[in-house]
């Protein structure tokens, strides 16, 4: 397989997955820092959007295209497409043109790093494990691990938990040099509300609404609010079935009637079988429900108060009540409401770090020491293909949110593309 017929989702595997020296340099000289790859995008579009980066000693937020080649950002015709002017990066793998930037649709330059010398393994073998991501592994249980005690394991796992909740603490901590804490939240719940398939077009519709304009609609309810984003997002006119009649009159008619937004935001949604309860307008209807209250306030100490307990008394138990009476909207029939699976998603991978984040930032270590007592105790929460498989392979089953998100880093890491001898190096015989 030569250069140019590496599918490109090898490209966008590299660097979701940052298999790469840190920092990289740019052809400019200027230094990268990678904080977060971004949102890998499978729609029209730059390939991740939303990255975090510092080059040269500034912070940036934007988009990151891969090519093969330089001369394909023309080629694809990139140069002519307003969509591509959030790009802040260009990454190719090839040398080709020797030029230090590339220029957008608007004119702006954007520097260019060329992959491939900044690879940190050797390219043979990075292909070799790629192209062996969807085989099934030769052994059902993992060697390396085969004569550990069920103790070593689950301490590996809850080290390996502990490495991802920092990784989010850290991407969110970046991410405040772009959003104020309520913007966080608010754009962190709509990503959570997203699942995998519309997480990031939620996301986006959470930057072109921001929080700061919904904060000042105080006479608004929450209808009247879910319309709004459901108006400005095409959604009005695509609605589930299984949404009551009278329930979509009601958003039309609202949103009809409203002053506060009519701005039209191009967004592409995923919808195929998808089930009616994880709809983006019906995770919309329930967003609205629970931010509406938050109205003219601190939407982030909404949230926050929350964890306002005594250490002993803030459980997981208490913690999903109390986001189930949040979301609880009872416009929606009892098959349409929001479940626990999302509730626990919402609480692990966005609540728990940026309250471990505020905690840290503000030197409360009162909170900080009930965010961590939370997370080290959070059941187990529902399971995926990458969980059942890891569980089967390590011949283990993760009994708490921890360790399943310590498993999800070990996979990703090691197991997806049967890095086994990297895993004994750098894991196993530590």
């Amino acid at each position: 397989m030569t250069k140019h017929e590496w599918p490109e989702s090898f490209l966008a595997h590299v660097w979701s997955e940052q298999r790469l020296r840190s920092p990289l340099v740019a052809r400019s000289g200027k230094i990268v820092q990678v904080h977060f790859a971004g949102h890998h995008n499978t729609m029209a579009g730059p390939d991740f959007r939303f990255a975090l980066l510092d080059i040269d000693g500034q912070a940036v937020r934007g988009d990151v295209e891969l090519h093969h080649r330089p001369g394909d950002w023309q080629a694809h015709r990139h140069h002519t497409d307003s969509g591509y002017n959030r790009v802040v990066l260009h990454c190719v793998f090839e040398g080709g043109k020797s030029d230090q930037t590339t220029v957008r649709e608007d004119g702006g330059r954007v520097d260019i790093v060329d992959l491939e010398p900044n690879l940190h393994e050797a390219l043979s073998l990075m292909l070799r494990r790629w192209k062996r991501r969807k085989r099934p592994i030769s052994d059902p249980r993992c060697s390396l691990v085969a004569d550990w005690t069920p103790a070593r394991k689950r301490a590996l796992l809850r080290q390996a938990g502990h490495e991802r909740l920092e990784r989010k603490v850290h991407r969110f901590g970046v991410e405040l040099a772009f959003a104020d804490w309520d913007q966080l939240l608010y754009q962190g719940l709509f990503e959570a509300l997203g699942y995998s398939a519309n997480k990031l077009a939620m996301y986006d519709l959470a930057q072109a609404i921001p929080w700061r304009v919904v904060s000042e609609w105080k006479g608004i309810d929450a209808s009247t609010l879910a319309s709004v984003w459901m108006g400005a997002a095409g959604l009005l006119h695509h609605l589930p079935r299984k949404v009551p009649g009278a329930l979509a009159t009601r958003w039309r008619d609202a949103y009809v009637r409203q002053d506060y937004c009519r701005r039209q935001v191009y967004i592409e949604w995923r919808s195929f079988r998808q089930r009616a309860v994880n709809h983006p307008a019906v995770r919309l209807a329930q967003a609205a429900t629970a931010l509406r209250p938050a109205l003219g306030r601190s939407l982030f100490r909404r949230f926050l108060e929350l964890f306002s307990l005594p250490v002993g008394k803030l459980t997981p138990e208490r913690l999903r009540q109390s986001l189930a009476t949040v979301f609880h909207c009872d416009d929606l029939p009892d098959g349409l409401r929001i479940g626990r699976d999302r509730l626990d998603a919402f609480a692990v991978n966005i609540l728990v770090p940026q309250a471990l984040l505020y905690a840290r930032k503000q030197g409360y270590s009162e909170l900080e020491e009930a965010v961590y007592s939370l997370w080290e105790t959070y059941p187990r929460m529902a399971t995926n293909q990458p969980l059942r498989r890891f569980e089967k392979l390590w011949a283990v089953r993760c009994k708490t949110a921890l360790e399943q998100q310590g498993a999800l880093r070990l996979w990703r890491l090691y197991c997806n593309e049967h890095r086994c001898d990297v895993c004994d190096n750098h894991l196993v015989k530590e």
